[in-house]
């Protein structure tokens, strides 16, 4: 062969290759998302089991909670059934003002959500802008 008909045949060869190789990345790609997609839907139900059994144990201690301050307004009712409405009262007052202090101080020392997601992101961009030598 000459050197006219090896260079359509080494180009073609070429344009194969880097079509397979696109080919390749964009199925690796693909199976990437695929698996980001799974691993998404079961962070989906995990944090759906754990909503539940946390708005189950919400429910129970509500219920502890509402029975012990009852119990403290019966025991006292004969006697001083104003001051122990009072002062339930004012100690559900101080529970929820501490709780609302705690809650907020939390929220305000969280790490931005989804951090280390974002870092990855961040790092798969500039793996594929990035200029390959």
């Amino acid at each position: 062969m000459n050197a006219q008909g090896e260079a359509p045949a080494l180009l073609d060869l070429l344009r194969q290759a880097a079509l397979k190789l696109a080919r390749l990345l964009a199925e690796g790609l693909g199976l990437r998302a695929r698996l980001a997609q799974l691993e998404a839907t079961e962070l989906v139900v995990f944090w759906a089991c754990v909503a539940a059994l946390a708005a189950a144990a919400t429910g129970l201690v509500a219920t502890a909670w509402l029975f012990a301050n009852l119990g403290v307004i019966l025991y006292w009712w004969e006697t001083h059934r104003v001051r122990a409405c009072g002062g339930v009262v004012l100690g559900n007052i101080a529970l929820a003002a501490a709780a609302l202090g705690y809650a907020s101080r939390r929220v305000r020392r969280a790490p931005e959500p989804f951090q280390a997601t974002l870092a990855e992101l961040r790092r798969d961009v500039q793996t594929l802008v990035a200029p390959h030598d």
